[in-house]
């Protein structure tokens, strides 16, 4: 018997055109600077002073953009490890450094999470102002 049809098919490593690998590293790397920018905005929050300055539209503005980076960030990493994963690409593996999908899909469920606080933040700060003003 001679060799398969299906065998010789899928026993070929795919090629990939440079473009594509360009674009996937390219998302790749806007992954990581987004992860970084959220993690910048988190930072920002930890030099509030008081408790009262959590309240603040500032903190709550970090909270929120921080979320929506770092939901971003998961977002982008895991569609790339989809998309090499549905096409079979291992070549590009070392362009996308979140190779495990849990940590992508971690990073949206925080990212989700600080929108979230900040929706619940931004509702506590109304009704310190409300409570506030009764006597």
């Amino acid at each position: 018997m001679g060799k398969s049809n299906i065998k010789v098919f899928f026993s070929k490593p795919p090629t990939l055109s440079p473009i594509f690998v360009k674009l996937i590293g390219a998302l790749s790397v806007m992954g990581t600077l987004s992860f970084c920018v959220g993690v910048f905005f988190l930072i920002r929050i930890l030099t509030t002073r008081t408790l009262s300055e959590y309240f603040s539209k500032r903190v709550i503005g970090y909270f929120k953009t921080s979320g929506v980076f770092i939901t971003l960030s998961g977002v982008i990493n895991f569609s790339i490890g989809i998309t090499c994963l549905i096409l079979s690409i291992n070549q590009v593996a070392y362009l996308n450094p979140q190779t495990p999908k849990t940590l992508s899909v971690l990073s949206i469920i925080i990212g989700v999470f600080f929108i979230i606080l900040s929706l619940v933040l931004k509702k506590a700060q109304k009704l310190k102002l409300e409570n506030d003003l009764t006597i």
